[in-house]
């Protein structure tokens, strides 16, 4: 939760290019200053100040800012360990209206609070992991699923294709064995045909957003596997265990991949499951 920087706030309304000063903050390195300003009246050019010292006696300015009157106004800085203030200079006219309130925040990146960078559900800057936003985006999808009682070596098969646009996938997986099972995953795969043509399931139940992969399980063909990019094992023979990738995979576009995962001992429970966000590059 943010907590508000007092000596660095303010409601006391300022005449004509009067300074409000605020008080030396001492802050910890990672977190972050938020300042937000609402005035009747201009500033003066770049009134709005967050600087920073090493010492508590050099100051250098991290950011600045000229705020418009009647136009909300916010800023966020993440500065190195050290003291910060926040300088706010009025403009040619007296106040009848200011609020300065200075926040300190924890994992904010140092970016400016645009419309982009609020989280749509909760209305809060984006502080939480990118890969949860993109739920509340409607961009984050899976598929997850088992298969009980499976033989010695029998395979279940997926092809994953993505489409030739740059609104890569952004895939993490894990798989679960209850006496072991090995996971290959393979990029250009070719002579797919056949087998279950499977629907991603949306993170956010309340989004209509489709998945722009397609994901084929248990293809009657592949000619061939292409060239193997991972290999891993769930546990190991007549022993449960989990295998996962938490660290993304960037798919490629237009490509087809092939996750293998083969049983190693009979009478096994496999488990899967594949989840990914969709995010246009840059």
């Amino acid at each position: 939760m943010a907590n508000k920087i007092l000596s660095n706030s303010s409601d006391t309304l300022l005449t004509e290019d009067q300074v409000f000063t605020g008080n030396d903050f001492q802050v910890a390195a990672g977190l972050a200053i938020d300042v937000r300003v609402e005035a009747d009246v201009d500033s003066v050019e770049n009134g709005l100040v967050i600087q920073y010292s090493v010492d508590g006696e050099s100051w250098e300015d991290l950011k600045t800012r000229s705020v418009i009157g009647g136009t909300p106004t916010e800023m966020t800085v993440r500065p190195d360990k050290g003291s910060i203030r926040v300088i706010y200079t009025n403009g040619p006219g007296a106040q009848s209206d200011f609020s300065l309130i200075t926040l300190l925040k924890k994992g904010i990146e140092d970016v400016d609070i645009s419309e982009d960078q609020v989280d749509k559900v909760t209305g809060a800057p984006i502080a939480i992991e990118y890969e949860h936003h993109e739920i509340h985006e409607g961009q984050h999808f899976n598929y997850c699923d088992y298969a009980l009682n499976q033989a010695s070596s029998v395979t279940i098969e997926f092809v994953i294709t993505t489409p030739d646009v740059k609104k890569w996938s952004h895939f993490v997986f894990e798989v679960s064995a209850s006496d072991g099972a090995s996971i290959e995953i393979y990029e250009g795969a070719s002579g797919i045909s056949g087998g279950d043509e499977i629907t991603p399931k949306n993170n956010d139940r309340n989004s209509d957003n489709e998945s722009n992969l397609s994901i084929i399980k248990d293809p009657d063909t592949i000619s061939e596997d292409g060239t193997k990019i991972s290999g891993s094992l769930a546990g190991g023979g007549k022993t449960a265990g989990i295998t996962s990738r938490e660290k993304e995979n960037i798919l490629k576009q237009d490509t087809v991949y092939l996750v293998r995962i083969t049983s190693l001992t009979v009478s096994n429970d496999i488990g899967w499951c594949y989840e990914w966000y969709e995010h246009t590059h840059k």
